[in-house]
């Protein structure tokens, strides 16, 4: 049997107690995809997690 590799990028999504716009800036500059600051907003975690899943490699 024939395994074809799956090629995806890895999201990263960054979950941080500090939701100040510098610290927003310095995570996506370290190369993080979105992120999401506590409390955590149900609604916008689950439309970045249904964009990652929907991205095409």
């Amino acid at each position: 049997m024939k395994y074809k590799r799956i090629k995806f990028k890895k999201t990263i999504c960054a979950l941080t107690a500090n939701a100040m716009q510098q610290d927003i800036e310095d995570c996506l500059a370290a190369g993080m995809d979105a992120h999401v600051g506590k409390p955590i907003d149900k609604t916008r975690l689950v439309a970045i997690l249904n964009d990652f899943l929907t991205r095409r490699a």
